[in-house]
């Protein structure tokens, strides 16, 4: 049996830490429908589904968005009782959640954009965080959630 020197277990070693720091950080590329994520954006299918004008239906927080779709993009129109103000939204699902992002509205955080959760023809925002993560999206709604409904549902 071969006896092994200092130099050589140092030459091991170094390989195998080359080798380890080379693995790592590498990810499986997604080939097949089954490996891809949960998080996709909005097909065109879904268009129709969420195109419309979103009101509150209280009078002490007047919000009116109106959504519109043109080449497969997003586009939103807001109007609070304090601001108007136009951009695009990113759409997401999530499993069978999905989630509007709706790009340049801000609310205290002006780092983050506003965003809300679309389900049974209605935008859900949540308007004020916690202690732990304190924020206002509309500071003239004095209320935690905002519910905007579709008015143009039939």
């Amino acid at each position: 049996m071969k006896k092994f020197r200092f130099t050589d277990m140092r030459i091991i070693t170094l390989l195998m830490i080359v080798l380890i720091s080379a693995s790592c950080g590498q990810t499986k590329k997604a080939d097949t429908p089954a490996e891809t994520p949960a998080v996709q954006t909005a097909n065109k299918k879904d268009v129709k589904e969420y195109v419309g004008t979103y009101k509150t239906n209280d009078k002490s927080c007047p919000i009116e968005i109106t959504i519109t779709s043109q080449n497969d993009k997003y586009h939103y129109k807001i109007k609070t009782s304090t601001k108007e103000q136009e951009g695009g939204i990113d759409i997401t699902k999530s499993n069978n959640e999905v989630y509007f992002d709706f790009i340049g509205l801000h609310g205290s955080d002006k780092k983050a954009n506003i965003s809300g959760q679309y389900m049974d023809n209605k935008i859900v925002i949540q308007n004020e965080g916690n202690s732990m993560n304190a924020y206002t999206n509309f500071g003239d709604c004095d209320m935690k959630f905002i519910e905007l409904s579709r008015s143009d549902v039939k």
